[in-house]
């Protein structure tokens, strides 16, 4: 058991795939547990540095900008953003893959299988999460009539991590990581700027939509 936790059995490496299991599952374990401390006197310490902070970046230029990060990774777009994407996935693979070699169509279809299984897995935990823990939202926040009355873990984290993280892997290069972390890190900023997250809030949903995408790679990109 050692030798697969720490990566030997004799001069053998740890397959991809079990990496990204253990990885991922820390991950998405961190997070949950996370969502279930809350009230803990750390978390309570480091949500309060966090909001000093974002209060010390605040202005109309920051607050505008998050304005549009609000609207752009919101509970409905994400909704219509998905079946766009399933839509667009089937269309593409009709027309385009139908001539393809039965190893590209399988290609296809795992990468599919993996972008589109992370994505509802993760908004599936996402959801579960913030009706089991109920975290109230601050009473001071920016709060648009269509949100959700629970802050815990932030909606709008996880789908953009879960997005960011799944176009890094089909994508693969290393400008499309610094985009992704950079859209992870202003989603995040974000949330607290408008003061409906606090920031145990975006970290749980970044780990749990990161955790959830390593995963789901594993189990489809890199079963070999």
């Amino acid at each position: 058991m050692s030798q697969i936790l720490f990566g030997r059995s004799g001069n053998t490496p740890v397959p991809p795939m079990l990496k990204l299991l253990m990885v991922g599952g820390m991950l998405e374990i961190a997070g949950i547990l996370i969502a279930f401390v809350y009230t803990s006197p750390l978390a309570v310490a480091i949500d309060s540095g966090a909001d000093q902070f974002a209060a010390a970046v605040t202005s109309n230029l920051t607050f505008a900008f998050s304005d549009i990060l609000d609207y752009v990774f919101g509970t409905t777009r994400a909704i219509i953003y998905s079946v766009a994407i399933l839509l667009a996935l089937i269309i593409f693979y009709k027309l385009r893959m139908k001539d393809a070699t039965e190893v590209a169509r399988s290609a296809f279809r795992n990468k599919a299988i993996f972008a589109y299984s992370a994505l509802l897995l993760g908004t599936a935990i996402t959801w579960v999460i913030k009706l089991t823990v109920e975290r109230p939202r601050k009473s001071s926040g920016a709060i648009t009539a269509n949100t959700d009355p629970f802050s815990m873990p932030s909606g709008h984290t996880s789908f953009a991590a879960t997005v960011m993280i799944i176009l890094i892997f089909l994508i693969r290069k290393r400008l499309m990581l610094v985009i992704g972390i950079l859209v992870i890190l202003a989603v995040g900023l974000s949330r607290l700027i408008l003061g409906v997250h606090y920031f145990t809030d975006v970290f749980s949903a970044a780990l749990i939509g990161t955790g959830v995408v390593l995963t789901m790679a594993a189990l489809f990109l890199f079963r070999e």
